[in-house]
C-alpha cells in the first residue's frame, strides 16, 4: 500500500515537473527549501533523525528502481545531503 502511493505521488512530481517552467521549478523549490528548513528548527533531535533515516530509505528503494544514470543523480543527492 505505501509503495503504491509512493509510486503514484512520484508519477504526479515527475508530471507537474515535465510540465512547469523554470521559473515555477525553481520558485516550488524554494518554497520547499523554506518549509524544510522551518521544520527543522521546529523538530527534536530524535525527530530529525527518523525523518532523514526514512528519506533515505525511501531514495534507496528508489534507486533500486531507476537505470544507472537516474541511480548516480539519487546518490549524488544523497552524498549531498549527508
Amino acid at each position: 500500500m505505501m509503495k503504491d502511493l509512493d509510486s503514484r505521488l512520484n508519477n504526479e512530481s515527475q508530471e507537474k515537473c515535465a510540465n512547469e517552467s523554470e521559473a515555477q521549478r525553481e520558485a516550488r523549490l524554494t518554497v520547499l527549501r523554506e518549509r524544510s528548513q522551518q521544520r527543522c528548527l521546529n523538530e527534536s533531535d530524535f525527530q530529525r533523525e527518523a525523518r532523514l533515516t526514512d528519506l533515505r530509505e525511501r531514495c534507496q528503494q528508489r534507486c533500486l528502481n531507476e537505470s544507472d544514470c537516474e541511480r548516480e543523480a539519487c546518490l549524488t543527492d544523497l552524498k549531498e545531503r549527508s
